[in-house]
């Protein structure tokens, strides 16, 4: 099944899983200035918006971890970061370690279609979906499975048709 991209799933953690091991972080976000000011301006436009002060976070599609950075400096206390880019997770984990906040955050590589059996046990205030939604090949079905895991469902989809 392919995705809103286009990409099949296999493809798109394939590119990742590249561009995370290759240069650190994903090619279609860059490291350029306009990139990291865009995610501020974006980060402000979410704060604005939501209260991440004290909040658990899942971050799904946590990808190289910029933006669960983001939601730490807006002040979630604790942020749990998923994807299915092993390559991804590695950086993510580097990075927030280099930045001081390895002890509020957590970062595992797992399925989006399958939270319940990954997170048994765990709690959230909210569920942060960050330029995900278009990379997956059945979005409905992932947000459906994402019910009575936080009371709180944050959606920014800049990439959507």
């Amino acid at each position: 099944m392919k995705s809103i991209n286009g990409s099949s799933k296999k493809q798109n953690i394939d590119q990742f899983d590249e561009d995370a091991s290759r240069q650190g972080y994903y090619t279609y976000r860059g490291q350029q200035v306009s990139a990291t000011i865009a995610t501020k301006r974006i980060s402000r436009g979410i704060a604005a918006n939501y209260n991440f002060s004290g909040k658990r976070v899942l971050d799904l599609g946590c990808g190289d971890g910029i933006y669960t950075l983001e939601m730490l400096s807006l002040g979630a206390a604790w942020v749990h970061g998923i994807d299915a880019s092993t390559a991804a997770i590695s950086v993510a984990k580097q990075r927030l370690a280099s930045c001081g906040y390895e002890a509020q955050s957590k970062f595992e590589v797992a399925d989006i279609y399958n939270l319940k059996a990954i997170l048994k046990g765990l709690e959230f205030d909210c569920i942060m979906l960050w330029g995900v939604l278009h990379h997956l090949p059945n979005p409905a079905t992932a947000l459906a499975g994402m019910s009575g895991i936080a009371s709180d469902i944050v959606i920014l989809e800049p990439n959507m048709a």
